[in-house]
């Protein structure tokens, strides 16, 4: 399949959203709404919130993964105790992160489609908000609980000749599971 039509974009915009249904739904975040084309929306999260960044590429694609949060979402959120610092709370918001993009990235491997991850970069402060190349597609999605939301912002850049596979072939997946360890 090539993205001379933007099939290739639908596709990945499809594994991050399965991707992060899988990683959200565990700690009962449930998708909310999805903008395709989020490029003039406000991407602004209003109070002390947390910016998570991080990015994915190989041959012909550049993805970048960007989860913004409130603090009392992701304390509410937390899986390791009542009283998190806010440096735990940030870590916890990269790990989220890490988490979806190598889920998605596990994901993608089907359809013989390969990318380096980076590491999260992450970012507090007042009113954050998530800034892509003016290259990109942006996509939006809200996930919401009885705790608050978390936005996701998935951008890519793909080439026009880039191509995936028509249909996946899970035998190219990794190896490994979500919370698995390899060792080299």
């Amino acid at each position: 399949m090539n993205n001379s039509n933007g099939a290739v974009r639908e596709v990945i915009e499809s594994l991050f959203e399965q991707a992060a249904t899988e990683v959200f739904s565990p700690i009962g975040l449930g998708l909310n709404s999805v903008t395709l084309d989020a490029s003039i929306c406000n991407k602004q999260i209003v109070g002390d919130s947390v910016l998570s960044v991080l990015s994915a590429a190989g041959n012909g694609i550049k993805i970048l993964s960007s989860i913004n949060a409130n603090f009392a979402t992701l304390q509410a959120l937390y899986p390791l105790g009542d009283n998190p610092t806010a440096d735990e709370l940030r870590d916890w918001c990269g790990e989220l992160n890490n988490q979806l993009v190598g889920a998605a990235k596990n994901h993608m491997l089907a359809y013989d489609c390969k990318v380096l991850m980076g590491l999260p970069t992450l970012i507090q402060g007042e009113n954050l908000a998530s800034i892509s190349s003016s290259e990109a597609c942006i996509s939006k999605r809200v996930f919401l609980s009885g705790e608050g939301e978390i936005i996701t912002y998935l951008s890519t850049i793909i080439e026009p000749a880039f191509t995936i596979r028509d249909e996946p072939d899970e035998s190219l997946t990794g190896l490994t599971q979500g919370g698995e360890l390899s060792f080299f």
